[in-house]
């Protein structure tokens, strides 16, 4: 096999030169060749005014001693750490049972999220966080993982899906007759998200925030619906006399208050409680000896007259039929006694 390298003929050495160039300099530069689809190799013009000798088997191409290269040193990152573990929680611990929802029975039906701080702000917008539910975090296989060292919580379990809440107050605030403070755990009244007086049923005030109450009612729907009777209004739910008129509502249909419709799943679920156990009466000893007439939706718009609603679920025993009591008549003096 032959060697072809460029030589320049400014030096005019011809191909000796050429030849010493090939064996002792490693800078020795190779004609340049076209080689065609049969393998024909064909020199080609040199650049630079340079001539291209034909070298043969006179060459061996020089090469240098190997040099050594330092190799770079050794790095290793720093060992990484992460952060601690939570402490183990066992079964009984009480954090187990602190559980996210819009009320307590949704987070006690759904044990979806777990809030381990007892803080509401460990929970979904428009829910809560609540104490002492039905719910066990460490048997539902609830973990806490470390992910760029803040905590998140991961269920071991397939993740749960949250069920639409009908409840967007995030603010806390509720509508009451009078001063409410954020240590309040009762029910609460109507939400006004918006905090304004404007928001809430005539002579009430927006309060809040009052992270503490109970949820009753929808946020943005009346507590007031029109229907021909109280229970036909709360059958259909049909239409809003936020203004308590009857005016606003249909011919033959008068506004009642303190609707149904305005309530959570969870309160309606406590009125069905009370089926049966809600009547009306002028004072206790009327209510117990006639029994007048039932008022299934807690509120006295319901009883007619001047009677009011009562409430008989504490009760030994409740009225069952109307206009049949459950005493016999006694000194028509006496206004009130008890069972």
């Amino acid at each position: 096999m032959s060697n072809t390298y460029f030589f320049c003929d400014f030096y005019h050495s011809g191909w000796q030169n050429a030849t010493d160039e090939c064996n002792m300099n490693t800078d020795a530069i190779p004609c340049p060749m076209m080689i065609d689809a049969t393998g024909l190799s064909t020199p080609l013009d040199c650049p630079y005014g340079l001539m291209c000798f034909t070298i043969g088997m006179s060459c061996t191409p020089a090469t240098l001693a190997p040099t050594d290269v330092p190799s770079l040193t050794p790095s290793s990152a720093a060992p990484t750490t992460y952060s601690p573990t939570s402490s183990p929680i066992a079964a009984d611990d009480e954090v187990n049972l602190w559980f996210c929802g819009s009320d307590f029975q949704e987070a006690n039906e759904l044990c979806g999220q777990w809030c381990r701080s007892g803080e509401h702000t460990d929970c979904p917008q428009g829910q809560k966080c609540f104490k002492n539910t039905g719910c066990n975090a460490t048997k539902l296989n609830f973990t806490i993982s470390y992910d760029e060292g803040l905590i998140s919580e991961l269920p071991s379990i397939a993740p749960t899906t949250y069920k639409p809440t009908d409840d967007q107050n995030p603010s806390d605030y509720y509508c009451f007759d009078s001063w409410t403070d954020a240590s309040y755990d009762g029910d609460c009244g109507l939400p006004c998200p918006g905090g304004q007086n404007s928001e809430c049923p005539t002579g009430q005030f927006c309060y809040g925030p009052i992270p503490l109450c109970n949820p009753v009612y929808k946020v943005g729907v009346s507590d007031k619906w029109c229907g021909s009777t109280f229970e036909d209004m709360a059958s259909k739910c049909s239409s809003e006399c936020p203004g308590g008129s009857d005016e606003e509502c249909g011919e033959g249909e008068k506004c009642w208050s303190d609707s149904p419709c305005a309530l959570k799943q969870s309160a309606l679920a406590d009125l069905e409680a009370l089926e049966g156990k809600l009547w009306c009466g002028k004072n206790y000893k009327d209510l117990v000896e006639n029994c007048p007439m039932e008022c299934p939706g807690g509120s006295d718009d319901e009883c007619e007259g001047d009677m009011i609603c009562f409430d008989m679920s504490t009760e030994e025993m409740s009225c069952n039929e109307t206009g049949v009591g459950i005493k016999d008549p006694v000194d028509p003096l006496r206004k009130y006694y008890s069972l």
